[in-house]
């Protein structure tokens, strides 16, 4: 795991590459760096190791929550790109300087101390645009079902092939597009 001096001086240099780089990868450059920046401000390793608060939301049955559906409190940020992750993949490798958690042809993760950057190939029936906030949850299908009861709308779901991430891309009410995930427990979820 990076410490947040070493995570620091890498965006600083990201930076710094920023202003030179051609706009064909530009984009590319400037997401990491918001990545990198979003982790620099966001809670350290520590604070993922603290208890979550319990859940109020409702169970499926409208009884009280067990807290299996519970938020876990971490965020993570998505990336939708289009064509082959192959690109990005070996810049933000290189970037990070570390190799991604998860590998899949359309589904990359790289862990940053508490935080995960995803990046999700597009599916031709479904266009996604913009940085997507993930919030990881204990039972991603229980979840997702009481978010359907209050009006979210699913707009893609994505199983890695043996089944350690499950990840829900929905819009809520007002537009937005937020994403639910459960992490299988050797995955750091």
């Amino acid at each position: 795991m990076r410490s947040a001096q070493e995570i620091a001086d890498r965006l600083e240099r990201l930076r710094a590459y920023e202003a030179e780089a051609d706009p064909e990868t530009r984009h590319l450059v400037t997401a990491a760096a918001e990545a990198l920046a979003w982790v620099l401000s966001g809670p350290g390793p520590a604070a993922s190791q603290e208890a979550s608060p319990p859940s109020t939301a409702p169970a499926d049955d409208g009884s009280a929550d067990t807290g299996t559906s519970a938020v876990s409190g971490r965020v993570s940020v998505l990336y939708p790109m289009d064509g082959s992750l192959l690109p990005a993949r070996a810049w933000y490798a290189a970037a990070f300087g570390q190799d991604p958690r998860v590998d899949e042809a359309d589904y990359v993760e790289f862990q940053l101390g508490a935080s995960e950057v995803c990046l999700l190939q597009q599916a031709d029936e479904h266009t996604i645009t913009g940085v997507v906030p993930l919030f990881e949850v204990h039972d991603a299908e229980a979840y997702l079902r009481h978010l359907l009861r209050h009006e979210a709308r699913l707009v893609r779901r994505v199983r890695t092939a043996d089944d350690r991430v499950a990840l829900y891309i929905l819009q809520n009410p007002f537009g937005h597009l937020f994403g639910v995930i459960e992490r299988d427990a050797d995955e750091g979820g």
